[in-house]
C-alpha cells in the first residue's frame, strides 16, 4: 500500500494532537500534554522509555513544518537543546523523543542523537515523517483487513484529518 499524507498542512497544533496519538498507542500509555505557551521544552511527557515501563520520565517534542519535505538538521534544534539539558537535569529526559513531519538523512539524525545525549538525555530518537505516515498507513490497513480489529489492535481516535495524496488499492495473492 502506497500511501502519502499532507502533513505539512497540518498546522502545528493539529500535527502535535497527532504525534501525542500515535505516540499513546505506541507506548499503550498514557502521554500528557501542556499548554502551548510555557511547555518548558515538553509538548508531552510519559513515564518510563519509548521501548519500555518504568518511573523514569521521558519527553516527546514534535517538530512542525509547514514546507513539503524539508529536512531536519541540527541546527533547526538549536532552541530545544538547552530545555534538553535542563530537562535532564532534573530527571525529565530518560527518552528524549522527536516526532517530525520533516524528512531526515541518517547523517542528521545520528547528528541531533549525538547532539541531545551530549547534554545529559538517556537516549535520543527521531521519528520523521515516514514513520508517521507508516503508523497511519498501518492503522488504515488494520482496520481494513480486519473488521472487527478492536479485539486485535487497540482503538485510537484521530485528533486530525488529513487529505489523503494518492493510494493504492490493497493487492493480495
Amino acid at each position: 500500500m502506497s500511501v502519502d499524507y499532507d502533513l505539512h498542512r497540518l498546522g502545528w497544533k493539529s500535527f502535535q494532537d497527532l504525534c501525542v496519538a500515535l505516540a499513546e498507542e505506541r507506548l499503550q500509555r498514557p502521554v500528557q500534554t501542556f499548554l502551548p505557551t510555557n511547555d518548558a521544552g515538553r509538548d508531552g511527557a510519559f513515564l518510563g522509555t519509548w521501548d519500555s515501563e518504568g518511573n523514569k520520565e521521558s519527553t516527546i517534542q514534535c517538530k512542525f513544518t509547514s514546507e513539503e519535505k524539508n529536512n531536519l538538521t541540527l541546527s533547526m534544534l538549536a532552541d530545544e537543546l538547552p530545555k534538553a539539558k535542563r530537562l535532564a537535569k532534573i530527571g525529565l529526559a530518560e527518552d528524549y523523543i522527536i516526532l517530525t513531519n520533516h524528512t531526515i538523512t541518517g547523517s542528521s539524525e545520528l547528528q541531533i542523537k549525538r547532539a541531545f545525549q551530549s547534554v545529559g538525555v538517556g537516549r535520543c530518537r527521531v521519528f520523521h515523517r515516514d514513520w508517521i505516515i507508516n503508523r497511519i498507513s498501518f492503522r488504515i490497513v488494520c482496520t481494513t483487513c480486519w473488521p472487527d480489529e478492536s479485539q486485535i489492535f487497540p482503538a485510537i481516535c484521530w485528533p486530525v484529518s488529513f487529505p489523503i495524496v494518492q493510494t493504492t488499492p490493497l493487492q493480495f495473492g
